[in-house]
């Protein structure tokens, strides 16, 4: 199962922010969503507790500390909330999630509840459809870095962030996933997501292969432009001296 940091870490989840100075290391895993703060004291040990709308806008007051009184006795994981800015949850609060070990997570107010649920669950559960999300919106990073002609390290780090895992400039270890890059009919580089297992491998692959292509195609490009001068130079060269045997040529008939 993630950890909270590892969670909000994920590109789904980009917006959502640890408010807290611990908690990041626990493990979620279930979603709760709480519409009262007494919720808080029915959800299950490792969950990570998603405060509705109107309860985030209530988590200022005594009320919310004693949800998470009951959240700290139930080992829930982490709490969230929806602000408008960064939230800032009471000093009592943090306070009781510090000495539980409870992650509190700033939701940004302007994100849609059903596609954050849906966002969250596949995190949590993994698996092919987590998998499927990963390729598409790796697949879909490398398309646009390849559209703005993106360099290598940067086409690297747009594929990393959307696949949500390490991508390295290295040739892969026997047990990892690798794609290798060509420029012309050579090698010329290898990338490489050490940390991709299981289904998540099969889309690092599928991603890792496009941005070999696209880094190929790139490097393929940087060298004909290079080529270009020193081949206009060349054609220059070879039009002045048959120019110039022509006009021998017309000469020596001339005379």
């Amino acid at each position: 199962m993630p950890s909270v940091d590892a969670l909000l870490a994920s590109p789904p989840l980009a917006g959502l922010a640890r408010v807290s100075t611990r908690g990041g290391s626990r493990e979620v895993t279930q979603l709760r969503l709480a519409e009262e703060f007494a919720d808080l004291g029915e959800a299950p040990a490792g969950s990570l507790v998603m405060l509705g709308r109107a309860a985030s806008g209530s988590a200022t007051d005594y009320r919310f500390d004693m949800g998470m009184r009951w959240a700290a006795i139930r080992g829930v994981a982490a709490v969230a909330a929806f602000s408008a800015e960064r939230w800032r949850p009471p000093v009592t609060a943090i306070d009781i999630a510090e000495r539980a070990d409870i992650a509190l997570v700033s939701v940004p107010s302007g994100i849609e509840l059903t596609g954050l649920i849906q966002a969250v669950m596949r995190e949590i559960g993994g698996g092919a459809e987590l998998a499927l999300a990963r390729a598409a919106a790796g697949l879909a990073a490398v398309t646009q870095a390849d559209a703005a002609a993106a360099d290598l390290e940067s086409l690297r780090e747009s594929a990393a962030l959307a696949l949500g895992t390490e991508i390295e400039l290295r040739a892969p270890a026997d047990d990892e996933v690798g794609a290798t890059i060509a420029a012309g009919e050579a090698a010329v580089g290898h990338l490489t997501a050490p940390a991709a297992r299981g289904d998540m491998a099969i889309a690092a692959r599928l991603v890792l292969h496009a941005a070999a292509a696209a880094a190929g195609r790139r490097l393929d490009a940087a060298a004909r432009a290079s080529e270009l001068p020193i081949r206009s130079r060349s054609g220059l060269l070879s039009e002045l001296l048959m120019s110039e045997s022509a006009a021998t040529c017309w000469s020596g008939r001339a005379s």
